[in-house]
C-alpha cells in the first residue's frame, strides 16, 4: 500500500471558460520530467458534437496546474473528425513517446 497517497476532496482540474475545455476535462495521463509534472488530457467544448481535443497542463507540486490556452492536439484529417482520444505517454531514456488514437464514425446518419 502506498502510504504517501493523499485523496483530495476536490479535483485538481475542472472544465472552465468557453473554449475547447468548456464542457468536459477527463482521462488524464501524467509524466514527470525535470521536476515538472505534465498532464495530457481529453477535453470537449460541447459545441461541435463530441469532438475531443487534447490539452496540456503542468505543475511543480502536482496539485496546482497551469494550462496551455489552446489544445495541443486537434483533429486535422477526415479520419479524426470525432476527435483525438486517449493520450498515453511513456518515458524511454531521454525521450517521451506520446500515443493517441482517433476515430471516425461510419454509421449512417451520423453527422
Amino acid at each position: 500500500m502506498n502510504r504517501n497517497f493523499i485523496k483530495r476532496n476536490k479535483p485538481i482540474m475542472k472544465c472552465h471558460g468557453s473554449g475547447f475545455e468548456s464542457k468536459s476535462v477527463y482521462n488524464p495521463i501524467a509524466i514527470e520530467k525535470d521536476g515538472m509534472i505534465y498532464i495530457l488530457y481529453r477535453a470537449e467544448n460541447g459545441k461541435d458534437g463530441c469532438t475531443v481535443r487534447i490539452g496540456l497542463a503542468w505543475s511543480r507540486d502536482g496539485i496546482n496546474f497551469k494550462r496551455h490556452a489552446e489544445p495541443v492536439l486537434s483533429p486535422e484529417y477526415d479520419y479524426e473528425r470525432m476527435g483525438c482520444e486517449g493520450p498515453r505517454m511513456v518515458k524511454l531514456g531521454e525521450h517521451i513517446i506520446c500515443i493517441i488514437w482517433s476515430m471516425e464514425n461510419h454509421l449512417k446518419g451520423f453527422k
